[in-house]
């Protein structure tokens, strides 16, 4: 099961683990006729919201969203097919975490054990680095915005690029072993070949 909300996977690891038909891959390209349809292009991702045709308006058709643009509309049913992700989660514990390797503007890379394996473990930076974003006030509650609002987006974008990476196989592309969610700090690693 491929999440891309931070509250489901921070609430609940173990979910992770369980099969989900609500991430599919697109199977054939469609363009949106009507303001509210989604444009599918063969081969994206997109994130069922409601199978319901009362959200919908019609038979046949789902509401979602694309992952790679945040985009949300309607779409045909028959134009996805089942994507199941081969997330493996990781306990923390069974980690070893090391020297920083590497920095980017997005996150860190340290050198780590997961087992007898040598592995890179990818995080987003701290969220300390982060505290100096202007937040709205506490009269105004815009989640998007706030502290916690940029910690999930944060969060959100590294398991987004770990369901993305767990289905690629390639001898020029580096393995994804699984993600290492960190209930206590709030944090999600992805652990690297």
């Amino acid at each position: 099961m491929c999440l891309t909300n931070i509250s489901s996977i921070m609430t609940d690891s173990s979910s992770l683990n369980n099969k989900n038909d609500g991430i599919l891959r697109v199977i054939y390209d469609y363009t949106g006729k009507e303001e509210d349809e989604l444009t599918l292009k063969r081969g994206s991702v997109v994130e069922v919201l409601s199978k319901d045709e009362k959200i919908s308006g019609s038979k046949g058709w789902w509401t979602g969203r694309l992952v790679d643009s945040e985009s949300v509309g309607i779409f045909p049913a028959n134009f996805v097919a089942s994507f199941e992700p081969n997330l493996r989660v990781i306990e923390e514990k069974d980690l070893q975490i090391g020297n920083l390797i590497g920095s980017g503007g997005f996150g860190h890379v340290h050198y780590g054990k997961f087992g007898d394996t040598d592995v890179a473990i990818k995080t987003a930076k701290s969220l300390t680095a982060f505290s100096s974003i202007d937040t709205p006030s506490s009269s105004k509650s815009n989640d998007d915005e706030s502290f916690d609002g940029v910690q999930r987006k944060l969060i959100d974008g590294l398991l987004r690029e770990a369901c993305l990476f767990s289905n690629l196989r390639h001898s020029n592309i580096i393995k994804l072993f699984g993600v290492s969610p960190s209930i206590s700090r709030r944090k999600l690693y992805l652990v690297m070949e």
